[in-house]
This record gives structure tokens, sequence and C-alpha cells, in this order.
């Protein structure tokens, strides 16, 4: 059996709508918008009357006001009396329309911005005169909000104080503009307003009310502020904020046990406001409560108490900032607990992300670069005529300095070090004796003009003889005493130790033989110095007294080696086979060999 086919269009229709409803629809709306637009056309009519009537008015009352205010009746002749008095009847019998009374108390509110002194007292006068403060007095008693916070304004610019008990009472009415308003007129018209306030107020005050409720206090003149920790234990939480802040502002620090305990309170203002006082005020004692509460608290609460620790500086508090840094993972958190930490003690913390890391390489490519320029001694051209000669006459040879014991100089802060450094940090050791300028250091730069190296003997005798010139020393004297203290020279020593060490640290030493290397310090407190060098038959540095057992005895007083000590140890096999073919030298060769 075949089914009929379903037609979809067959099903879709459009709804039947008659055609009078079509009409009667069209002559309603047409009809609302007739009343639309005339009633906006009416009211804009009537606006417009309302204004040109108000300016007409104000343009008729304005110069009766001023001749009040300007009228000065002990002063005025009898005309000018006579004046006066009929033109405050006219003002009388024109205030008995309402419409007049507003025009008049807006013209009076627009003056007292423009007057002041005697003339704004005269004017508060003139406007209780006129009755116009019962006017707004009976504003208060309608049931618009607008005219009831219209009425509370006008009588609190015109410093109506008898009105004081009736606009208090609208504290915490329940209408916002209301209630509003009457929180800044009670505060303005009496000093006393404010404590009466905070202790009756129920409703929220938001950040923009009190900010105007300061603005007020501010301008009160001769303003006593109460104590406003008083209101720390309100429990409206929203006077509790701002009696911090009213503490904050006026200084006042008498409230430190209660303002330590809000630390702990539930709301996160509190918190922060009580913080920031804590801070302001230094409430040392707070410590332990911050750290207490730091973990159960929101980001911002966190970074006021990193921030108030590290404006108290206390050194017991890093540890629990490096606990913060490592157990934080808030950023902003963890980046103020590391700035905390600098602030009590800067440099604790160095940078270490993004920083390049150094090749070995690299690193042992950098040392410190002591230029000859840095190092110049100020000497006249005939004293460095004098040193060429003195260097000249001194080589007779390649001088071992690890040998070189001269009685004397034992004590110098620099023996100790210098013959386990570079060629670098000796003359930056040499140079560095200056600031020092002692005995000591002059009888050690008294051993390394027969150093080995040409550079150190030159820059020995530079520095000794500056070493003389600056503080009157004689080669041959005993009296090297500096006029300087004890304590102050042990300070330049320390000083000049921990620059030399670092140097040393740069340039590492190796030792041979599997001997294990001591600390610098260690060696330079025990003045253990004897470490073993490596020998290189290319690079020999060695000290005449080595030679001394393998040198005749005329040879040795030939030669100027009558004061070589003697030689504190042996040599190695080959190093005697090479200093005995040595001796063999001609001595044509041998001058040769030395340069």
């Amino acid at each position: 059996m075949k089914l009929p086919t379903l037609n979809i269009y067959s099903l879709v229709k459009a709804p039947l709508i008659h055609q009078d409803l079509i009409w009667d629809l069209t002559f309603l709306f047409g009809g609302l918008s007739v009343v639309y637009f005339s009633c906006i056309f009416y009211y804009k009519s009537k606006l417009k009357k309302h204004n040109v009537d108000k300016a007409k008015r104000k343009k008729e009352l304005t110069p009766l006001v001023s001749e009040f205010l300007f009228y000065n009746e002990k002063e005025g002749s009898l005309p000018e009396k006579n004046s006066y008095i009929n033109k405050k009847i006219e003002i009388r019998e024109l205030l008995k329309n309402h419409k007049n009374k507003a025009v008049l108390t807006e013209i009076l509110l627009d003056l007292k911005i423009d007057v002041s002194g005697e003339t704004r007292l005269v004017l508060f006068k003139l406007y209780r005169d006129l009755h116009l403060d019962e006017y707004a007095f009976e504003c208060l008693h309608s049931f618009k909000w607008v005219k009831v916070a219209r009425g509370m304004f006008q009588l609190t610019q015109m410093q109506a104080t008898e009105y004081y008990g009736f606009i208090s009472k609208f504290i915490n009415d329940r209408r916002p503009v209301v209630r509003e308003q009457a929180e800044i007129s009670t505060v303005t018209l009496l000093h006393e307003g404010i404590s009466y306030f905070l202790d009756n107020t129920k409703y929220k005050i938001s950040e923009w009310q009190q900010l105007k409720i300061l603005e007020v206090l501010t301008n009160l003149e001769n303003f006593d502020p109460p104590r406003f920790y008083k209101w720390l234990t309100s429990k409206n939480k929203y006077v509790v904020l701002f009696s911090l802040r009213l503490i904050k502002h006026y200084d006042q620090n008498d409230g430190e046990k209660s303002i330590i305990t809000l630390v702990k309170h539930k709301d996160a203002q509190i918190k922060k406001e009580a913080i920031h006082c804590i801070k302001k005020f230094n409430f040392t004692n707070s410590r332990k409560q911050l750290k207490a509460v730091f973990w159960k608290n929101k980001v911002d609460v966190k970074i006021a108490i990193l921030d108030t620790l590290a404006e108290f500086g206390f050194e017991e508090d890093i540890a629990f900032l490096e606990t913060v840094e490592n157990k934080e993972s808030n950023f902003l958190v963890k980046s103020k607990a590391i700035s905390s930490i600098n602030s009590i003690l800067p440099g604790t913390v160095v940078p270490t992300e993004n920083i390049e890391v150094l090749t070995p390489e690299e690193n042992s490519s950098i040392k410190v670069n002591i230029k000859e320029e840095t190092l110049k001694v100020d000497l006249t051209e005939e004293e460095e005529e004098i040193i060429e000669h003195i260097l000249t006459e001194r080589e007779v040879g390649i001088i071992d300095d690890n040998s070189i014991q001269t009685k004397g100089s034992k004590s110098s802060v620099f023996e100790s070090l210098f013959n386990f450094c570079d060629l670098e940090t000796k003359l930056f050791m040499i140079d560095q004796m200056v600031e020092i300028g002692s005995k000591k250091e002059a009888l050690f730069l008294q051993t390394l003009i027969d150093h080995g190296n040409k550079a150190v003997r030159k820059r020995a005798l530079q520095v000794k003889l500056q070493l003389e010139k600056s503080v009157d020393l004689l080669e041959n004297g005993i009296d090297y005493e500096q006029n300087e203290t004890t304590a102050k020279k042990e300070d330049v020593e320390v000083k000049i130790v921990e620059n030399v060490n670092v140097l040393l640290r740069d340039n590492e030493i190796q030792v041979i033989h599997n001997t294990q290397l001591k600390s610098l310090e260690f060696c330079f407190l025990k003045e253990e110095v004897v470490v073993p060098k490596p020998f290189d038959i290319l690079e020999v540095e060695f000290h005449m007294d080595t030679l001394k057992p393998f040198i005749s005895k005329e040879r040795q007083e030939t030669e100027g080696f009558n004061n070589v000590v003697e030689a504190n140890g042996g040599l190695t096999k080959d190093e005697r086979n090479f200093f005995n073919k040595y001796l063999e030298f001609p001595n044509s060769s041998k001058d040769k060999f030395n340069g």
C-alpha cells in the first residue's frame, strides 16, 4: 500500500490575525508615542519656565541681600536706616512665597563661598533673621529623601548648630543618601560629632565617605581629636577600619596592644591597616605575632608583613625570611622576602637568574690586571738613573726568591704570602706596602732587591724609595716607626691581606709530589710557608746560597758571596748535575746565558 507523501511546507502556515486587531495595535502604540513626546515637551517647557522664573527672582533678591550684608547700622544716617527697614519689610513679604525662600537660600549659599571673616558671620545671622533655617528644618520632615538631604546640607553650610540633635538621628537611616549626609553634617557641626558617629553608626562606611569625613575633620578649626584606639573594640568592623586610619593620620601611638592584636582579625583590610600602623609607629613587639600569622594570610597581607619586618631591621628575622623564600610559591611574596633580607643585610642574596656560567678556560683568564701606570711611583729622573744603576750592579744571575730569609723580615705581613703568587700579584703586594709603611715592610723590600725577576727588583726599589721619601725613613737607620697608631696599621694590614688572598685564589698553586696544599690562612698563621715547587730545567729560579756548596771560597770572596746565608736544604741529583755543568761554563758564556 502506498503511503501519501508528506509535504513539510503544508505544516508551516502563518497565523491568522484579524485585520481589526492590527489596526487596534497600531492606534495604541501611536497614541502612546504621542503621549510620551507630549510629556517630554511639557516638562521641558516647564523646566525652562522655572529656570527663567528663578533667574528673575535672583535678579530681584540679590541687590537686597547685598545691601543687608554690607550695611552698618551704627554708621548709617537716618535716611539710610529708614531705607534699610523698608527693604527688610519688603524682603519679608517676598519670603512668604516658598519659591522666594528657595531662591534666597541658594543666593546665600553661593555668597558663603565668596565671603569670609565678619562678612560670613553677618551672612549666617541674616540666614537666621530671615527664618530660612526654619524652612530647611521643615524639609527634614519630608518623606522625600532628596528634600531631607537638602535640608541637612543647608543647615550644615550655615552652621546651624542648634539643629545638631535632629540631624544626628539620621545617622542610621535606611536611605543611603540621607544617612551619608547626616554623617557629614554630624561631624561638621560639632567637634564631638565624630565621637557620636563612631559610637552609634551601624552601617557600612564606604571608602569615599571615610575620605570625605577625614577632609571635614582636617578643615575643622581648633579640633582636638579624641583617642581613636577606643573604637578598635567596636563590633562594627568598618568603625575599626576607619579608626585605624584616623590613628595613623593623627599619629596616635598609644594603642599598641590593641593594634598588634588586630593582626589576627578575620578581615584582610583591618589586618593590612593594623600592619601599616605597626610599621609607622615601629611596634617591634609585634614581630612574633606577625611571623605567627604570616602563613594564613593572602598575598597582599604577606607582602605587608615582610615589608614591616624589613623596616624593623632585626637580623634574627633573616632565618624566617629565608624560610619564606624557600617555601613560598607566589612570585611576589618570594621576591619581597629576598628584598627584605637584603634590606636587613645588604648583599646577602645576589642575582642568580639569567647569569652566564663561565667555562674553566674563561674563568682562568680573569685575573687582576695590574697595569704599570697604576703602580708607578713619582720619582725624579735622577732617582730613576740611580735605580737603573743599582739594578745593573746587582744582576749577578738568576736568583731563587724562595730561599731568601733575611733577618728582620720574618714579621712582614707580606713575606708569608709572597712566594706563592704570580708576578702580577707580587707587583701588587709590593705596591700595597706603601699603605702600611713600617720597618717590617722596608726590611722586606730590602730583601727583594736581590730578586731574580727584574720587574720585581725594580718595583721593590721604587716602593722602598717612595716609602723612605713619604715617612722620612733612612736606609741604614733604626727608627722606622710611623706616627700612626698600631690599631690603624693592623686595619690596613688586614685589608691588604684580604685583597692579596683574592688575587691568590685566582692564581691556583699547584703542588707536586702528592703534597697536600694547606690553606693560605693556615700557613700565614703558623708561618709554614715552605711548599715544594715544580722543577723545570727551562725555567730555573734559584738563589746564590744554593750554589755555595759548589763555589770555591776564593770565588765567593771575589764575586760577593760572603753575605750569603747557609742553604736551607739540599738539591736533587738532576739539579746538582745541572749546576755542576753550569759552573764549568766559561765566564763569557755564563754571562751570555744570564742575559
